[in-house]
């Protein structure tokens, strides 16, 4: 059961898939107010790192949404239980 539980706590290639993320970006964001009206463009930046011994990646987001300043924080990782990827997100 020990090593089941290790195995299952240890970053593997599907942690190491999720490696080409990790830099920083910087963002064009295209968004459509209407299907026929022409989209808005902002311009953003992010920054992606390891973090939680690799388990996940943490990206932070600096941009703006509908003339305000937005800011945004997702985890993605890898499940080695379910063997699926998983990401979640906040905005502020």
């Amino acid at each position: 059961m020990m090593k089941k539980a290790e195995a299952t706590c240890t970053p593997g290639a599907a942690h190491q898939a999720l490696e080409p993320l990790v830099g920083d970006w910087n963002a064009e964001v295209k968004m459509w107010m209407a299907p026929d009206a022409p989209p808005t463009i902002t311009k953003g930046t992010a920054k992606s790192t390891l973090t939680l011994k690799g388990h996940f990646v943490q990206q932070e987001f600096n941009g703006e949404f509908m003339g305000k300043p937005f800011r945004g924080m997702s985890f993605t990782g890898y499940d080695n239980v379910r063997r699926n990827t998983a990401a979640s997100g906040l905005t502020t």
